[in-house]
């Protein structure tokens, strides 16, 4: 499965997904996933594609779209600046069991789906703003915007919201299938707010996006 990371930086990362709830073991070359100083993990908005494609326009890309989930992206800080340090690739970093837990996926026809909108409250309008064929990402007057947030141990971490993402969901599958080959069951990460930090071992960590199903995992 291929994992897609897009945000102010754009480049293709091959990882593992795990379930939306669970417990995750260290990776086995060090303790904890990260020093308390560097940064860790990021909680972001999930695409998931349902139909393939390459050089996809803009205006048809939300016909492929199956879905959205939430995911949380973590890295290996420790083997990512050994990489740096040593002009390496990254992905030992970027690409360990684990690496990228996701929560179960949302399918786009339920979402836009007038008589389930009672259940996911103000979901059905941003949805259809966040896959509009606009040049900007901006989320109508109508619309409450939503909120993406992550809490380590019921603390906040990270709280955003969508309509600062740098380009709507539509411009980032056309992007990306510019330079890839989109396939059903790819899975992009559209990028994180600010306030990324570390994990430790026996952190809880939840997460989620308004309307969305949430995320919750131990570091084990």
């Amino acid at each position: 499965m291929k994992c897609f990371y897009a945000w102010k930086s754009r480049f293709l990362n091959f990882c593992l997904v795990a379930y939306s709830h669970g417990s995750f073991s260290n990776p086995c070359l060090t303790f904890h996933f990260t020093n308390d100083d560097d940064d860790n993990k990021r909680i972001e908005l999930v695409v998931a594609i349902g139909q393939g494609g390459v050089r996809i326009e803009v205006h048809q890309a939300m016909h492929h779209i199956y879905g959205f989930a939430v995911g949380v992206d973590l890295t290996r800080r420790d083997l990512q600046a050994v990489a740096k340090q040593l002009a390496r690739p990254w992905d030992s970093a970027k690409a360990f069991d684990h690496s990228a837990p996701v929560s179960s996926i949302v399918p786009l026809t339920e979402l836009l789906d007038t008589s389930t909108e009672a259940v996911h409250s103000d979901t059905n309008h941003w949805i259809r703003d966040l896959t509009s064929d606009t040049t900007e990402m901006g989320l109508s007057p109508r619309t409450k915007s939503p909120s993406i947030w992550i809490l380590v141990n019921g603390e906040e971490r990270q709280r955003g919201s969508l309509e600062q993402m740098t380009w709507s969901v539509p411009e980032i599958i056309s992007i990306l299938s510019q330079q890839f080959h989109l396939q059903p069951g790819d899975l992009i990460f559209t990028g994180t707010p600010a306030g990324v930090g570390p994990l430790q071992k026996g952190d809880l960590v939840q997460g989620g996006v308004d309307g969305l199903n949430e995320i919750q995992f131990n570091i084990s």
